[in-house]
């Protein structure tokens, strides 16, 4: 089991007024001897962007009482890890999707996962795209087995990238963009998905029929037939999100293009109905249909990671921030109570920057990357977070009460979380020079420097009463180990000698943040995070063995587990535990070598297999006679 350190931070620099922040736990894969085919976050074959792109808290997807958190992994063809604390300190990794959902996997995917009830029959699904950018790509979705933390070992429904291509004339869907959507837009019951496709309309899709049984995609909105004014934007589509931007109770579709920030909306109108634009925009890209916010400004800018709906001042009525990429703006749109329908994008001013990168000093030109809002102080407001690298891991932008909400002068800016220290962080190379007995030696860092916040989401993951908030952290390169080179000189010229690698021991990719928000006094809290690596299956003895053998294993927490006998053809021979209910410690089972019948088995090779969760270890013994 690993311990998860406390690091406790001392914030500096910029004004801080919502409280620190402390870390409370970490994943490290590369302290993990899992493995590397079930390893989460395990790169073999692709050198950059290792970590957590996108990371997910839930409300509970199997009704056990615990939120769970869900962080995708480009590796192993590409899937998705959940995560839950299951008390006493302890987070554990409860189900992996499995690996190669797509052959060949050429591209970093997947960026997001949603959940959602796609069907309506109250069991939860887990969403995702993964493969390449387009033909060979694919949605998959993993429904809930109905025992805990059980998600399936194969997708329940999936869509092909190209599977509307031929039949109604779409175009392909992209598995590259960095946010989808799920969400019950026209309140039927069923939620809808909406995710980027390569022609650069907005599709609404549901779902026919029970996931699991016999389910199909219809297209609800968009279709060519029905709405034939839907690509207003010549730029990529890169999200769609449910806003209440009118303050009437009920959320629009508001649609966001790479096109010089470009935005415009879809109305729900009833079950599986909804009001696209009926002409082109009167007023190309200035409105009212669809308005280009950065196009006065000759700036093509796009909210590349994603945009957050928020409710900064508590009105009820939503707003919507993003971080324009490449000016690295904080921006928020505002629409005014009663702005109904879709032709409300007419006014450059409801467009504003409410901070930048440059206000604040910061260096790295990715310093503002990922962004978030949430109430975390439970005041009623929403805070819009801002993520980066260290120095400014995190940032808080909270209305002051006071003033035009569009206004940046009325916002408070504090640092939530800086991040550890750069000095915590090994080098990506260090190299070594020894000049007749002189060393010298030099070290390089990646492109990004220490990780980066890559996306954020937040919940009460330990049932504690207050909120915590979950970073997905990204490194390019992923410094899953630093390189020493030794050289010398040859009387003209330094050479290379060797090269040795050595594992860093602070791969972290995933990190959990904490503060109590009620007394506002910081405690330690450690949690341990318990992975399959933390479930010991020793070798039997004696092995081989005659008439019986010993077989020891050990628990790092409480547990139901089954230990099984196989021959080697798969077949249960002997059932030595059965979903026993066992306390965390190490135990001892005794195999006489007969069946589930008590007959003697002949001499041979066979599995014992301890199962635990969704995970299972197993090894091989042999009896002689």
């Amino acid at each position: 089991m690993k311990k998860i350190i406390t690091l406790l931070v001392f914030l500096l620099g910029l004004s801080v007024s919502q409280g620190q922040w402390k870390s409370i736990a970490h994943y490290d894969r590369m302290a993990s001897s899992e493995d590397p085919a079930t390893m989460p976050w395990n790169i073999t074959t692709k050198a950059t962007y290792a970590g957590i792109r996108s990371v997910l808290v839930t409300d509970d997807l199997d009704g056990d009482g615990k939120l769970e958190i869900i962080a995708t992994d480009y590796s192993n063809g590409g899937r998705v890890h959940v995560f839950e604390y299951v008390g006493d300190g302890n987070l554990e990794l409860v189900w992996s999707a499995p690996d190669n959902l797509v052959t060949p996997h050429t591209e970093s995917s997947p960026r997001w996962v949603q959940t959602g009830d796609l069907d309506g029959d109250g069991d939860m699904e887990i969403i995702f795209p993964v493969g390449p950018r387009y033909e060979l790509g694919k949605l998959v979705v993993f429904e809930y087995k109905g025992s805990d933390n059980d998600y399936g070992t194969a997708p329940a429904l999936i869509m092909e990238a190209d599977q509307f291509v031929a039949t109604d004339g779409l175009g392909i869907f992209r598995s590259d963009r960095e946010r989808g959507t799920v969400f019950d837009f026209d309140s039927d019951g069923k939620d809808e998905l909406i995710f980027s496709n390569e022609d650069k309309n907005v599709y609404i899709f549901g779902v026919t029929g029970n996931i699991g049984g016999f389910a199909s995609w219809n297209i609800e909105g968009g279709d060519p037939i029905i709405n034939p004014i839907n690509g207003l934007s010549a730029g990529s589509h890169m999200q769609s999100i449910p806003v209440d931007y009118d303050g009437d109770g009920v959320k629009e579709i508001v649609n966001h293009h790479w096109a010089y920030y470009g935005f415009w909306s879809i109305e729900p109108s009833g079950t599986n109905q909804y009001d696209y634009p009926s002409a082109p925009n009167p007023s190309g890209v200035l409105g009212p249909t669809y308005y280009e916010f950065y196009k006065t400004r000759n700036k093509d800018a796009t909210a590349f990671m994603g945009l957050a709906v928020a409710d900064v001042d508590g009105d009820g009525k939503e707003e919507i921030a993003g971080l324009a990429h490449s000016t690295l703006d904080v921006t928020l749109i505002s629409q005014p109570f009663g702005a109904v329908g879709v032709d409300v994008w007419d006014d450059s001013a409801k467009c504003s920057v409410i901070g930048s990168r440059s206000d604040y000093g910061l260096s790295s030109s990715s310093s503002f990357w990922g962004l978030y809002a949430a109430d975390l102080n439970n005041n009623g407001k929403d805070e819009i977070l801002v993520g980066g690298f260290y120095g400014e891991n995190v940032l808080s932008f909270e209305y002051s009460g006071a003033g035009d909400i569009l206004d940046s002068t009325s916002y408070n800016v504090s640092t939530v979380y800086t991040g550890e220290p750069e000095d915590q962080w090994e080098w990506l190379e260090v190299t070594i020079r020894d000049s007749a007995g002189l060393f010298d030696t030099s070290y390089s860092k990646g492109a990004w420097g220490n990780p980066g916040v890559m996306k954020m989401s937040h919940g009460d993951i330990t049932g504690s009463g207050n909120y915590e908030l979950v970073l997905a952290l990204q490194q390019d390169p992923p410094y899953d180990s630093t390189a020493y080179t030794y050289q010398s000189w040859d009387g003209s010229a330094f050479v290379e000698d060797s090269v040795i690698n050595r594992l860093r021991p602070r791969s972290v990719n995933l990190r959990i943040i904490s503060k109590d928000g009620l007394t506002g006094v910081y405690e330690n809290l450690d949690l341990s995070l318990v992975t399959p690596d933390d479930y010991v299956l020793e070798q039997n003895y004696p092995n081989p063995f005659n008439p019986t053998t010993t077989i020891n294993f050990s628990l790092p927490l409480d547990k139901q587990i089954s230990l099984t006998v196989y021959d080697v053809l798969g077949k249960e021979v002997k059932t030595l535990l059965d979903n026993e209910d066992l306390k965390k410690g190490t135990y001892q089972v005794t195999w006489d070598g007969t069946n589930n019948f008590n007959q003697k088995v002949a001499s041979g090779n066979y599995i014992y297999t301890l199962r635990f969760g969704n995970f299972s270890k197993s090894a091989k013994m042999t009896l002689l006679k």
